[in-house]
């Protein structure tokens, strides 16, 4: 896959040896004549969708890597945007030209080693602390195919996890968005819930997201001999019916099975390729 090249270019050349170097203050000279493949695709651009991707596995990789050196450090969400930030600029000076991966180095180098410093001291991080970097709201929008500038009107995320931040991401810019979830507690615009089991209302809804949760639980029955499929197509169409007419359903992993028997008067379907092997789905509600 064309993200894992990149990936793993990004971590040998610039968080590897070259590290060392510094540490040892080895020259090293570096030719920006000469500019590898992997580099080559970044200078050109990746999608939205693949540069948030990778984004967040090199934040993953680096809180995993350092949690090995220190079991005793808890990151905190202030630490996590950190940490994408440390990544978005060495993306940034990757797809510069102008600069050397020596150069490059050095200066990722030297960001990394001012955020160790101040991890856990006032005024660098808060003092929510979190076990793991979560995908941001952003990029779970990114990944259903949400255009944030689209977001209007009343939204629901099914499976918006425990810490609803896609929904607590959209109230803050005052957008009335809701979540359910079987492990979120119950608040004004909160409801832990089973999906199955929900009266999602009619017309009630201009946008819906499931990000790796409800159709995902749905393909998975579908497939087995004993699963619950046919409750799920029932909650499916509960949720499209709560659609209001010109609402849309975004959502990960795609139902091909049950989208291509919809109503094509009711319903438009359409699906998008995310990578080589995972598709999503918009279904606009017609009438």
């Amino acid at each position: 896959m064309e993200l894992d090249r990149i990936y793993m270019y990004i971590i040998t050349n610039f968080e590897g040896a070259r590290f060392q170097d510094i540490l040892l203050n080895k020259e090293d000279s570096i030719s920006v004549d000469k500019i590898p493949y992997e580099r080559e695709k970044i200078i050109d651009g990746l999608d939205d969708i693949l540069y948030n991707k990778l984004i967040e596995m090199l934040s993953k990789n680096f809180m995993e890597q350092f949690l090995k050196g220190d079991k005793s450090i808890n990151f905190t969400k202030h630490d996590t945007f950190h940490i994408l930030k440390l990544y978005e600029k060495l993306i940034e000076e990757i797809s510069n030209e102008s600069l050397n991966e020596m150069q490059i180095t050095k200066s990722h180098f030297n960001r990394v080693k001012k955020f160790i410093e101040n991890v856990g001291k006032d005024g660098c991080c808060g003092h929510e602390k979190v076990e793991v970097v979560g995908y941001s709201p952003s990029f779970i929008l990114n990944i259903v195919g949400v255009e944030e500038s689209d977001i209007k009107g009343k939204v629901l995320d099914i499976g918006c996890g425990k810490d609803a931040s896609v929904v607590k991401y959209l109230r803050s810019k005052n957008i009335s968005a809701y979540g359910i979830d079987i492990d979120v507690e119950d608040s004004d615009f909160l409801e832990k819930e089973d999906w199955l089991e929900k009266d999602f209302g009619e017309m009630e809804y201009d946008i819906i997201l499931s990000n790796l949760s409800f159709t995902k639980h749905f393909l998975k029955n579908h497939l087995s001999d004993e699963g619950e499929y046919v409750e799920y197509a029932k909650a499916f169409m509960r949720i499209l019916n709560s659609l209001k007419i010109g609402g849309k359903f975004y959502y990960v992993p795609s139902l091909e099975f049950i989208e291509e028997i919809l109503p094509e008067d009711r319903f438009e379907v359409i699906n998008e390729f995310i990578d080589d092997d995972n598709m999503r789905t918009i279904i606009k509600r017609l009438k």
